[in-house]
């Protein structure tokens, strides 16, 4: 599955999402580029949309399909950020489009959000192979929150202060730490006035 985001309709690939099968590293997340929050939006609730288009080739996928809309929905509930169906009207140059590919889990950063004259797209390319894990509630929500400005933090120059390394012998559990610690760091770095994930 691929995710492209339309920020303004040229798109330029400038990061990838890299997930390692053999060890698991646990990386919080940082922003490192404050251009590629989605801020250009709001819903007058102190909400940011992101406006987002699917594959078509997800009509046929009814499952997969149901996952992506599941996790977005998991980052709804959690932060200040509300995934939307794009209205092409409403919505012209500034939106999230997934595809779904045939090779890796892959994130897209276009065009900053201030440029609204070229339209762009910054996306996410989910596989279907069945080599690739693409379609795990968390690698989903990982590659969403690409798409929403987060980074790893092995790619900023305070990494060290972040990141640790865990070998591990068993898939971590479904409702492990990990996921509510990235939608604080959502909260955190949009500002929201309501964040359900600064709770837990």
């Amino acid at each position: 599955m691929k995710f492209y985001c339309y920020k303004n309709s040229t798109r330029v690939p400038t990061m990838s999402g890299i997930i390692f099968i053999a060890f698991v590293t646990i990386f919080f997340f940082a922003t490192t580029y404050p251009y590629r929050l989605w801020t250009n939006y709001e819903d007058g609730q102190g909400n940011y949309i992101i406006p987002y288009e699917l594959d078509k080739k997800y009509d046929q996928r009814t499952d997969k399909r149901r996952r992506i809309l599941a996790a977005m929905q998991e980052i709804g509930n959690n932060t200040c950020i509300r995934f939307q169906k794009r209205d092409a009207k409403e919505f012209k140059h500034e939106y999230l489009k997934i595809f779904l590919g045939t090779k890796g889990c892959l994130t897209w950063f276009a065009g900053r959000p201030e440029r609204l004259d070229i339209p762009t797209s910054n996306g996410v390319r989910l596989s279907y192979d069945s080599s690739y894990t693409c379609f795990y509630r968390k690698t989903i929500i990982h590659e969403l929150l690409h798409v929403i400005g987060l980074d790893h933090t092995q790619q900023t120059i305070n990494e060290r202060n972040y990141t640790k390394e865990h070998k591990i012998k068993e898939r971590l559990t479904e409702h492990d730490f990990q996921v509510k610690v990235h939608f604080k760091w959502v909260c955190q770095t949009y500002k929201c006035k309501k964040c359900p994930a600064m709770k837990n």
